[in-house]
């Protein structure tokens, strides 16, 4: 908590500075879809086919998904010139992951009893920071604007779950519980492309790519594509 209060001192605090110039902070809500990526992203995949090949459920069909997520948070831009703005954000954030498996049972007895499916979904929630150059001309029309913006950002974990949903035949059983193996932060860039308004009404799209490894020694890394639509002060 400490550290986190400290990172929202250093990205608001500076801010303060500029209150006389013309700037527009404004609020967003976010939806898209978040996925690991890295060489050793599918390797828990691998571990569950292992584990149905263990418990004598046969050959099992893998597959690595993504995860819908969602995310609301702040922006204030800083017009450096008429090209340039500086925009540091402050956004909560959802990541993660889905893993599929399924399997038919056949018992000897028995004889076919249907197709087990299991999903692993790692949820996970954070506090990013992104500080964003965007490349966006003052327009004095009401024809809207586009912009193009990139940049850093950094990231504290707030939470970190995995959820494992069994179903067959129908009937299906969830269990959740706090993943522990997740790191407590995060850093990567982001890049996206949007639309602007005089109204205020901003819309936009971004990819944000992890650069820390999100668990210790593994080769792993947090990936989300986003849709946002932001409403200016």
């Amino acid at each position: 908590m400490k550290n986190l209060l400290i990172c929202v001192c250093l990205v608001f605090i500076p801010l303060t500075g500029f209150t006389k110039t013309k700037v527009r902070p404004g609020i967003f809500i976010a939806g898209g879809f978040a996925e690991w990526s890295g060489a050793d992203s599918e390797k828990m995949g691998e571990m569950m086919e292992l584990v149905f090949e263990e418990l004598g459920l046969g050959k099992a069909s893998f597959s690595q998904g993504s995860r819908f997520v969602y995310g609301i948070g702040a922006y204030f831009p800083i017009r450096l010139n008429s090209l340039l703005v500086f925009q540091p954000e402050a956004q909560f954030i959802t990541k993660g992951n889905k893993y599929s498996e399924s399997a038919r049972i056949v018992d000897e007895d028995w004889g076919d009893l249907g197709t087990l499916e299991m999903d692993m979904t790692f949820k996970s929630s954070y506090l990013d920071f992104p500080l964003l150059i965007k490349l966006s001309k003052v327009s004095s029309s009401s024809s809207p604007c586009f912009c193009v913006f990139a940049g850093p950002y950094f990231g504290l974990q707030l939470s970190s779950k995995m959820a494992i949903k069994v179903s067959m035949e129908g009937d299906s059983e969830t269990e959740e519980e706090d993943f522990d193996d997740l790191e407590s932060s995060d850093f990567g860039y982001i890049i996206g492309a949007g639309l602007e308004l005089v109204s205020g009404v901003s819309a936009n799209v971004r990819y944000q790519q992890g650069m820390k490894k999100v668990i210790e020694d593994m080769d792993i890394f947090n990936r989300v594509i986003t849709a946002q639509i932001g409403f200016s002060f």
